[in-house]
């Protein structure tokens, strides 16, 4: 049990040395008059045609200088606050006879969304104009009263009870007007020969309808909602934070955020007001922010992925799809001979980065070694310029 690692350790020495015997004529045979070869080989470059370069996909461009800074991510998503929504509903409940409008169309505040239908409606216009008779006539008695009590000829208390009367029809007058004026019915359009059997339900705010809750021929009970309106113009963004990152969130800082269904394109948003409580089932505490520039595509309810910015700086940036990481290390791929490559074909080196903070899309590199100016590098399809070069070390190593 014990000879058995002595002899893989002698085994490990033994190649050690065999190695050590062999190394001059390895390096007889790298001293030859190639130098072209010994230079690529310290200066690794990778050919692409131009083929390939359609083929792929590949993008060149220089290094761009980003504003990136560090960042906290969290998600969140566009809502709208409850004071810029509003349900259709009625006092009275009745039958949908007519639904004037469609999910997504936009309304004005007042406008007609739905009709209905309740015998209810035409007993209050009734006991309105029976009411509005009844006051006529008693201001009438009123008057004659005080005519006769002027004379002499009149009781005092049917002068009393008169009055009386005229100030209960009036006061039921102007509950009746109110309730159809709460209605929808304006009190001094209806008469004995033009009575509304129907009620119109109207808009309380401008928006969009977001939901048709009722149908045609059901019946809607007092209060309930018929449809939903939202006024998107009033969207704003709620982030979720969590508590530890909270002390470094500033109002008036700027947040970058992207659409869970739109990823390819950034919008731009600003932090309002911070919350002060943790959202239910996490430990995360609302961030309101307004939403900066174009709103145009935005739904309530909408999730996005947002990044707080701690601090702007101008950073040389590339693509991620531009860093490989190989060997444990980080590259870009660089364009030798700027303005002498070959129609047909181009070349291509790696140099080693080192990697700064990432957002959105960007990462800040700082180069291991001097670039010229308007560097030209390849901003997409660096893993098969990085393929291809290590199929071709591959090819060099076999042919060794």
């Amino acid at each position: 049990m014990t000879m058995k690692p002595i002899i893989i350790y002698l085994s490990l020495i033994f190649g050690i040395l065999s190695a050590c015997q062999q190394r001059p004529n390895v390096q007889q045979e790298r001293e030859n008059p190639n130098q072209e070869e010994a230079e690529s080989h310290d200066d690794p470059i990778v050919h692409i045609t131009a083929e390939q370069i359609k083929a792929v996909g590949i993008q060149l461009g220089p290094i761009e200088h980003k504003e990136l800074s560090s960042t906290i991510r969290a998600n969140g998503s566009l809502k709208v606050p409850k004071t810029h929504k509003g349900y259709v509903t009625t006092l009275y409940g009745g039958t949908i006879r007519q639904i004037h409008t469609l999910p997504g169309q936009y309304v004005r505040r007042g406008q007609l969304i739905a009709t209905l239908a309740n015998p209810q409606f035409l007993q209050i216009q009734e006991e309105y104009l029976t009411t509005l008779s009844r006051l006529t006539y008693a201001q009438q008695e009123v008057d004659r009263q005080q005519i006769l009590q002027e004379g002499g000829a009149g009781a005092t208390k049917n002068l009393q009870n008169a009055k009386a009367e005229l100030s209960s029809l009036k006061a039921r007058t102007a509950s009746l007007a109110q309730q159809m004026r709460l209605a929808g019915i304006d009190p001094s359009s209806i008469s004995a020969d033009n009575l509304r059997g129907t009620l119109s339900i109207v808009s309380p705010i401008d928006g969009v309808i977001g939901e048709i809750i009722g149908q045609i021929g059901s019946y809607i009970e007092p209060s309930s909602p018929i449809a939903e309106v939202i006024d998107n113009a009033s969207l704003h963004l709620d982030l979720n934070v969590y508590e530890q990152d909270l002390p470094k969130i500033k109002v008036g800082q700027t947040i970058h955020f992207r659409l869970t269904n739109s990823p390819n394109r950034e919008y731009d948003a600003r932090v309002n007001t911070i919350g002060s409580t943790f959202e239910a089932n996490s430990r995360t505490i609302a961030v309101h922010c307004d939403l900066v520039g174009d709103k145009t595509g935005f739904i309530d309810g909408m999730n996005i992925t947002g990044v707080i910015s701690l601090g702007e700086e101008l950073l040389p940036a590339v693509p991620d799809a531009a860093i490989v990481h190989a060997d444990g290390k980080d590259y870009i791929f660089v364009q030798r001979d700027m303005g002498h490559s070959h129609e047909d074909e181009w070349e291509f080196t790696p140099v080693e980065v080192i990697r700064g903070t990432s957002q959105l899309g960007y990462t800040a590199i700082t180069p291991l070694e001097n670039l010229e100016e308007g560097a030209v590098i390849v901003l997409r399809g660096a893993f098969f310029v990085n393929a291809r070069l290590r199929e071709a070390d591959a090819d060099h190593g076999h042919a060794h």
